[in-house]
C-alpha cells in the first residue's frame, strides 16, 4: 500500500506532462485555444501534485527530476510554440521569431536547472517559476491577433528575462484551515 501512496505524485506529474504534450499536438492540428486549454489543465493537475507531494511528505529526487522535465514540456515548450503558431512565425527579419520563441523554453530549462540544485528558504521563489510564465504566455497566445506581434515578442523576452533573474517573488501565503461547520453554523 505505501508503495501505491509513494506513486500518487509520480501520477500528477505524469499527467501535467500528459497535457502539455496534447498542448503541443493541438498547437500543429490548429486548434490554439485547445492547445492554451491543455497548458491550463497542465497548471491544475501540477499543482495538485506539488500540494499532495508536500502534504504527503513524499519529495524525491526522481520525482523532483521529473517534475522539471514536466514543466519544461507543459510550460516551457507548449507555450512557447503556441504563440510561434499564433503570432511570431511573422517576425521574418533575422529568423527573430525563431530566436524569441527558442528563448522562453531555454530559460524555463535555466530555471529548472537552478531549482533543482539550489534549495531557498520558504516563503519565496527565486526568479518567476516556469509553470506562472508559461501560463501568462499561453493566455497572451490567446490575445495573439489582437495584440502588437512587438509587444508579444518584448512580453516573451520579459518573461523570460523574468525567469531567470534572482528577484524574490513571494511564493503565497499559507491557506489557513477551513471553519468547521460548528462555528459556521453559531457564526450566522
Amino acid at each position: 500500500m505505501t508503495m501505491i501512496i509513494e506513486l500518487i505524485p509520480l501520477f500528477f506529474t505524469t499527467g501535467s506532462l500528459s497535457a502539455g504534450v496534447l498542448s503541443l499536438i493541438h498547437v500543429f492540428e490548429g486548434y490554439t485555444a485547445y492547445a492554451v486549454l491543455f497548458v491550463m489543465l497542465a497548471a491544475v493537475i501540477n499543482g495538485l501534485g506539488c500540494y499532495m507531494t508536500a502534504k504527503m511528505q513524499l519529495v524525491n529526487e526522481f520525482g523532483k527530476e521529473l517534475r522539471s522535465l514536466s514543466e519544461l514540456i507543459s510550460f516551457g515548450a507548449a507555450p512557447a510554440m503556441i504563440l510561434y503558431v499564433v503570432v511570431l512565425h511573422q517576425l521574418d527579419a533575422f529568423a527573430l521569431g525563431i530566436i524569441i520563441t527558442s528563448l522562453f523554453p531555454i530559460c524555463g530549462a535555466l530555471r529548472l536547472a537552478r531549482d533543482n540544485i539550489q534549495t531557498t528558504p520558504g516563503g519565496y521563489y527565486v526568479g518567476l517559476p516556469v509553470p506562472i510564465a508559461g501560463c501568462m504566455l499561453a493566455m497572451l497566445a490567446l490575445l495573439g491577433t489582437q495584440l502588437d506581434k512587438l509587444f508579444l515578442a518584448l512580453a516573451v523576452v520579459l518573461l523570460s528575462y523574468l525567469m531567470i533573474s534572482t528577484f524574490k517573488i513571494p511564493a503565497g501565503r499559507k491557506v489557513k484551515s477551513l471553519p468547521d461547520e460548528r462555528d459556521f453554523l453559531n457564526n450566522l
